[in-house]
């Protein structure tokens, strides 16, 4: 499972060759299976051609309120983008892990931020102090509590 490795602004003329083909290597290594073969079914047009938006769901290729609420009503909802995949086969090998089963529990509450912190107490009306009492360094967060606070990372070290 590789994670995205483009830039998040990179515009769509990075991913062709010097001869203006797909530059197969790059999708690879960036998305999904799925998401490749999706993007190789574009047919592409001659490099000189000008660019313009399409509303490929119109005839006209205008989009229309009505033309999207007509589409809205049709959209097929089971298709998943890829990192949606990419979470469920994450969690799906976490779960298989020999690992005990608070150890899973503790991972997956870290994940959403649904552990007991000062941030999170205050997030519910909570009127509690903003700073971490264990290294008054920052604000107690899921963040600062598992992976930032000096003390902490000092702890495990032994």
């Amino acid at each position: 499972m590789s994670m995205l490795v483009l830039d998040e602004d990179i515009m769509i003329d990075k991913l062709f060759t010097p001869l203006g083909n797909w530059d197969i290597k790059k999708f690879k290594v960036n998305f999904s299976n799925y998401d490749v073969e999706a993007i190789l079914k574009i047919l592409m047009g001659t490099k000189d051609m000008k660019d313009t938006f399409i509303w490929h769901f119109e005839r006209s290729g205008v989009y229309s309120i009505k033309n999207r609420y007509c589409l809205g009503k049709d959209v097929d909802t089971t298709t998943e983008p890829s990192y949606s995949t990419y979470k469920k086969l994450w969690w799906k090998s976490l779960w298989g892990l020999e690992l005990p089963l608070k150890i899973k529990i503790f991972i997956w509450r870290a994940f959403y931020d649904w552990i007991l912190t000062l941030a999170n107490l205050r997030k519910k009306g909570i009127k509690v102090d903003r700073i971490y009492p264990f290294c008054k360094a920052g604000e107690e967060s899921t963040v600062h509590a598992l992976w930032l606070c000096h003390n902490l990372k000092m702890i495990r070290k032994e």
